[in-house]
């Protein structure tokens, strides 16, 4: 389906980024022990031991899960969704582009 000035309205839009890819990545478990410890600007992710896939999870809403909980007490949920790997995974802290 068409306007009437030729644009089209049956293309879906294209999925929000949530987040970019950092410029900076380093372990999480040499930073913090609580997801509160980080900074606000930080950016939280888990990389496969299995294929090296990077995934990047949204920060508000693991606190608002996990709000106490010790970071390497999660370790043992993070399951790539490319490999299905769930064990030896690990978190990553990732500094925003500017």
């Amino acid at each position: 389906m068409r306007h009437r000035r030729s644009i089209d309205l049956t293309k879906t839009p294209d999925p929000p980024v949530i987040v970019d890819k950092p410029k900076e990545v380093g372990d999480l478990y040499d930073i913090a022990g609580r997801f509160s410890d980080l900074s606000g600007w930080a950016l939280i992710g888990g990389r496969c031991a299995r294929c090296e896939r990077e995934g990047w999870i949204d920060r508000d809403w693991l606190e608002a899960k996990y709000p106490s909980v010790v970071i390497s007490d999660l370790a043992g949920k993070l399951r790539c969704r490319k490999c299905g790997h769930k064990g030896g995974n690990r978190w990553i802290l990732g500094k925003p582009p500017r």
